[in-house]
């Protein structure tokens, strides 16, 4: 029997200027409801893009697995763009994240993604994950 994955959070994003000096910043919520099948294959829980200052990108993208006694297996990836526009293919940083859920339980992750090619802009990203029933 299936599971279903409840996701909800935030992005805080930072697009850092050193001249003038006017940082640019954006507050991306997000949330979503997925059904987890027991058949093994991850679902696609959410994928989420925020941007700022016209010239920072954010993608956040999470998948779950069923696992044994109810768990789900939460695996994902937070990458941070920077170019000239806020579209840009240009990858200047990464999260990755793993981690589990009990049944019938919540867990809250918290970490930054940093530009660390050129400094100055991040994301600080916070969500919660829980682990429901089907109804």
């Amino acid at each position: 029997m299936g599971r279903k994955a409840i996701v909800s959070g935030h992005m805080f994003i930072l697009d850092h200027e050193t001249w003038p000096a006017d940082d640019e910043t954006n507050l991306v919520r997000f949330s979503r409801e997925a059904e987890v099948d027991a058949d093994g294959q991850p679902e696609e829980l959410i994928t989420a893009v925020g941007r700022a200052g016209g010239e920072v990108k954010i993608e956040l993208h999470m998948n779950a697995v069923l696992l044994t006694a109810g768990k789900l297996r939460i695996r994902g990836v937070a990458k941070l763009f920077e170019g000239t526009s806020d579209n840009s293919t240009d990858l200047d940083g990464e999260h990755s994240f793993d981690f589990q859920v009990r049944k019938n339980k919540r867990r809250t992750v918290n970490f930054r993604v940093h530009n660390d090619d050129e400094g100055g802009d991040y994301a600080d990203i916070s969500f919660t994950v829980g682990n429901r029933p089907l109804r």
